[in-house]
C-alpha cells in the first residue's frame, strides 16, 4: 500500500533509516551514527522486504496547504493505482489557504478538510497531535479534553489514541509518576483508545512494548 507521510520534524534520510533499521539486522543508532559500509546499505537496499516498501513511500517535508493535496494523491494513485495512507507529523504544524488567526478555528478547518479527503478517496488519514500542556503533569488524568486541538476533533475523528505511562484511577487513566523516565529506561507504554467508531468499537488500554534499536511497538 502506497503511503504519503507528511513530515515536519524528521527529515528525509531519517524516515528511511527507521525503514532499514525495521528489516535489517543492525539497530537505528548504527544509521544515526554512519557505521555502515557501503556493502552494508547495498545488501539492505536490495531486501526483498525493503525494495518492495521505499517505492511506495513518499515523504513530503515542504509545507503544502492541505487544499492542495489532491493534485499529490492523484499522482500516487495512477502510479500505483491505489490511493495512499496519509500520515502526519504533526497536525498543529498544517496549513490552510485561509490562514486563520484563531488556533481552534485554524484546527477545526483543517480537520474538516482532512475528513472530507478521507471519504473522498476512502482512504485513512492518521494525524499525530500534540496534548494540552497540563496533560504532560504526573499524576494528570488522562481524557478527550487532553487533545490540545478539542474543538471538533473528538467529533470529526473516527478513532481517537493517546500514547502515555498511565496507571488506571477512579475508571479512568492518569500518568505514572516519573513516566518520562520510565518510557525512556524501559520502554513500556500504553495506548489509551478513547475513540473507536470503526472496527471493534472498545475502548480502553493495550500495553506495548517499545523497542528503541528498531524503533517499533509490539503488544
Amino acid at each position: 500500500t502506497p503511503t504519503l507521510f507528511f513530515s515536519y520534524d524528521d527529515g528525509v534520510s531519517d524516515l528511511r533509516s527507521r525503514t532499514y533499521a525495521r528489516f535489517s539486522g543492525f539497530d537505528i543508532e548504527d544509521f544515526n551514527q554512519n557505521r555502515l559500509q557501503n556493502s552494508d546499505l547495498q545488501a539492505i537496499v536490495t531486501n526483498e522486504t525493503v525494495s518492495r516498501i521505499i517505492p511506495c513511500k513518499y515523504v513530503v517535508s515542504r509545507m503544502i496547504n492541505v487544499e492542495d493535496w489532491p493534485p499529490l494523491i492523484e499522482q500516487i494513485r495512477e502510479r500505483h493505482k491505489k490511493a495512499p495512507v496519509i500520515i502526519i507529523d504533526y497536525l498543529r504544524k498544517l496549513r490552510t489557504k485561509n490562514q486563520q488567526a484563531d488556533e481552534r478555528l485554524r484546527v477545526d478547518e483543517i480537520l474538516s478538510l482532512l475528513t472530507q479527503m478521507a471519504k473522498t478517496y476512502n482512504i485513512p488519514i492518521l494525524a499525530i497531535s500534540e496534548l494540552a500542556r497540563d496533560s504532560y503533569k504526573s499524576g494528570q488524568r488522562l481524557s478527550m479534553a487532553s487533545f490540545k486541538e478539542s474543538g471538533s476533533i473528538e467529533y470529526e475523528a473516527s478513532w481517537l489514541g493517546i500514547l502515555a505511562a498511565v496507571e488506571e484511577s477512579d475508571g479512568g487513566f492518569a500518568l505514572k509518576q516519573d513516566w518520562e523516565r520510565i518510557i525512556q529506561q524501559d520502554g513500556t507504554v500504553d495506548l489509551i483508545v478513547f475513540k473507536a467508531k470503526r472496527g471493534t468499537g472498545e475502548t480502553g488500554k493495550i500495553a506495548l512494548k517499545m523497542d528503541k534499536s528498531k524503533m517499533t511497538f509490539r503488544d
